[in-house]
């Protein structure tokens, strides 16, 4: 497994961890299938769950953390 693919996979069980998603959801099924096949494998009914169900919490997720990291770097 390479880097994108464990913090793809952290990312998501984040969202099932804050409850965003649930395990065995088909958002949850989606975004597996994406981060295992690719975007381009989803049909258009899935890439519809991906983009309005999965990826707004991937996004949150992200900035939260990378304002986390920002903090982290900043003087006292």
């Amino acid at each position: 497994m390479d880097h994108y693919d464990e913090e793809s996979n952290e990312l998501l069980q984040e969202t099932i961890d804050r409850g965003y998603i649930e395990e065995g959801s088909a958002a949850n099924g989606v975004a597996r299938q994406c981060f295992d096949q690719g975007y381009d494998s989803l049909t258009d009914k899935q890439k519809a769950v991906y983009d309005l169900q999965v990826v707004p919490h991937l996004t949150k997720i992200v900035t939260e953390r990378e304002t986390e990291m920002r903090m982290r770097g900043m003087p006292d």
